[in-house]
């Protein structure tokens, strides 16, 4: 895809919408898709999926390969979006019309709605919750707070999309080396390193798996609409 020169009133409101994507507008290379990906998978909603696999049960050797087997089965189908977008130039809702017809695609156009719904309210009460416990800010203000941000970037559209991301990978990047660094400071507690925990004789239980391979698959697969 060819490079085109920057217009920075396109940082300033979105104006294609669901209309298709002009070729001059179209621009980027494959690793601009990292930060705008790692970025938006690094917040509290897509940490409590990795950590489900703890709750079910598994150890952190098996946790860590159902979550890679999720990651890559539902990152292989998501690879075919990503390369079709560039040339159709669409919203993969609208490009739906092909498979199910201009009103057969309002189904899944519903569906995709009501699970975009769901997903931005549990996101942005947990991250509320958890900037209320940093800032000491009532959750009733931080809610209003994250969902303005949102919206905000929405509104701005696509440069902003990707500008926001490649910020909060780099602070996300830090976030989580901290993170590991702590767990493995503490690794002598008993409860981290419990046989049940790190996978030292753990027995390897099949539903649990599953089921982290199926909603780390999901969570990606969600992001098709």
């Amino acid at each position: 895809m060819r490079e085109v020169a920057r217009n920075d009133a396109d940082f300033v409101i979105e104006t294609h919408s669901i209309d298709v994507i002009p070729d001059s507008a179209r621009h980027g290379k494959p690793r601009d898709l990292f930060s705008l990906w790692f970025g938006a998978n690094c917040q509290i909603t897509i940490v409590l999926g990795g950590a489900l696999a703890i709750f079910a049960g598994l150890s952190i050797t098996w946790s860590i390969i159902g979550i890679l087997v999720g990651v890559v089965l539902g990152g292989i189908l998501m690879a075919f979006h990503s390369a079709q977008g560039p040339h159709l130039g669409l919203p993969q809702m609208i490009q739906s019309r092909a498979q199910f017809g201009y009103y057969g695609a309002n189904l899944p156009l519903v569906i995709a709605v009501m699970m975009y719904l769901g997903f931005f309210a549990a996101g942005t009460v947990l991250g509320a919750q958890a900037l209320t416990v940093i800032t000491s800010i009532p959750v009733e203000a931080t809610i209003p707070m994250i969902g303005a941000g949102i919206l905000g970037l929405t509104v701005l559209g696509y440069r902003a999309i990707h500008f926001f991301p490649k910020w909060l990978a780099v602070v996300g990047i830090i976030a989580f080396l901290g993170l590991t660094i702590a767990i493995i400071a503490t690794s002598g507690d008993p409860a981290i390193a419990s046989p049940s925990v790190i996978g030292d004789g753990a027995e390897f239980r099949t539903g649990p798996f599953l089921l982290v391979v199926a909603v780390n698959a999901v969570l990606l697969l969600s992001y098709g609409p």
